[in-house]
């Protein structure tokens, strides 16, 4: 069986309905570890934002790639530093905070894509989500 077959629409995943409501429609989002693509697509079809995602997996990628989705493979703790400050409104990590260490410190280094943007949401597993602005 295929990693690429049909996922279940965002509406089964509070988490990442919770995430969706945040975001303003028309707004320009990275989706840092965007696993999927299901909450990107989700933004880029439902919210009209323009959006790009940022994945380790190959898989993730494929499938990200394969819904028309504009997402690289690349490493959150190395590669963020490759966007320009205020490419973005709003910066995601809806996965991977608990698995990333030195991007832990980027809302302070103005040289990462965190910085400048109007808010970047880091949900909380198992509480809810806080919008770091």
């Amino acid at each position: 069986m295929s990693n690429l077959t049909a996922q279940p629409p965002i509406h089964s995943r509070i988490d990442l309905q919770r995430v969706a409501d945040m975001i303003e429609p028309g707004s320009r989002v990275l989706d840092v570890g965007c696993g999927d693509g299901a909450l990107l697509d989700y933004l880029v079809h439902h919210k009209q934002v323009d959006g790009r995602g940022i994945e380790l997996s190959r898989e993730g990628v494929a499938r990200s790639v394969s819904l028309g989705l504009a997402v690289v493979q690349g490493d959150a703790e190395t590669d963020l530093q490759n966007y320009p400050t205020d490419a973005f409104d709003y910066v995601v990590l809806s996965q991977i905070l608990q698995s990333i260490f030195a991007t832990c410190a980027a809302p302070c280094n103005s040289s990462c894509a965190l910085a400048g943007t109007r808010s970047s949401v880091f949900p909380i597993w198992a509480i809810g989500a806080y919008a770091w602005t």
